[in-house]
């Protein structure tokens, strides 16, 4: 006998109690309810595609593997609604967004997910707790509320994170984290990308007009999109100090490269002469002037002491350091 809460993971009769999938398949029209499916289970879809009634072009958008935020709606006064969560699973990371699919109209919500969806269970325990909403319309509203947030603390983290980069730069600790950046940067831009569509998601079920979104439905709403807007805005800004923080840190680096290699240049043109001459009363050969005497070399070497000394001393004048 197949085992219902592989695919049927919970569900709630609106302003009553927690149901089985049993329970569920009895109820009828005049109930609210709310059911949450695993998508991994094939026998969700069959569920789905024959005792749900939702139009077969919803259907194929709802259990599509491939899904992007978008707003879809049926004719029947239902609506599909796709976004993105975070995904707060151990064994993922927080970019791995889960795709969350619901189906609502006046009588139901249908969610389905491919992984744990902790906005779900945070809703479903406040329900059991006698609390939470009591229509279809509030349970979507509470469940895009929750979903949004759990935005905010990675946020929240990402941009503490480049703080304190900021604050290594200006302090001059500039070890190289080029490959940090990046991978900072590659998770701000990934979590945008699933974000940003969600405020059209939001502008479209407000405009919408189905009759169950009543006003306190919709300011909601409202307030969700606020928070979708306010995200994206945050995570532009994070990018751009990404790329500051890049662009000053190779600046950085390339003036203390540029300081060396000066640096090394100086040395080079104090020592070129004393090279020079090294190399001129080196050689083996007769008539090299002071070979017969004993001064020689300390007079050789005071003139080449003096050189360097009259070199240093001419380009600390020219202001060359």
């Amino acid at each position: 006998m197949e085992d219902k809460s592989k695919f049927f993971l919970y569900g709630y009769h609106l302003g009553k109690q927690a149901i089985d999938y049993e329970a569920y398949m009895k109820m009828d029209s005049s109930h609210l309810a709310w059911a949450h499916f695993s998508m991994e289970h094939p026998s969700t879809e069959k569920y789905l595609r024959e005792n749900s009634n939702i139009d077969p072009y919803i259907l194929d958008a709802m259990l599509s593997p491939e899904t992007r935020p978008r707003y879809l709606q049926s004719n029947d006064s239902g609506s599909l609604i796709i976004v993105r969560a975070i995904n707060q699973s151990t064994d993922y990371d927080f970019e791995d967004m889960v795709s969350v699919r619901i189906w609502v109209d006046a009588k139901r919500v249908i969610t389905v997910v491919k992984k744990r969806l902790a906005s779900a269970d945070e809703l479903f325990n406040q329900l059991q707790q006698g609390a939470g909403p009591k229509t279809t319309a509030e349970v979507v509203t509470a469940l895009l509320k929750r979903i949004l947030s759990h935005v905010e603390p990675v946020i929240g983290a990402l941009d503490e994170r480049t703080e304190d980069w900021e604050e290594d730069v200006v302090k001059g600790n500039i070890d190289c984290f080029f490959e940090a950046l990046s991978d900072m940067k590659r998770k701000v831009l990934v979590i945008r990308k699933h974000i940003a569509p969600e405020r059209d998601v939001l502008m479209q079920l407000m405009h919408a007009k189905m009759p169950f979104f009543i006003k306190t439905d919709l300011r909601q709403l409202a307030e969700s999109h606020e928070r979708v807007q306010l995200y994206v805005e945050d995570l532009d800004v994070i990018k751009d100090r990404i790329s500051n923080i890049t662009d000053e840190l190779r600046g950085k680096i390339a003036s203390h490269t540029n300081r060396a290699m000066y640096m090394f240049s100086l040395v080079a043109v104090i020592f070129l002469p004393l090279t020079f001459l090294t190399g001129l009363f080196g050689i083996n050969v007769g008539g090299i002037p002071g070979s017969e005497s004993s001064a020689a070399f300390p007079i050789f070497s005071g003139i080449m002491l003096s050189i360097a000394f009259g070199l240093v001393w001419f380009f600390r004048k020219i202001k060359w350091f």
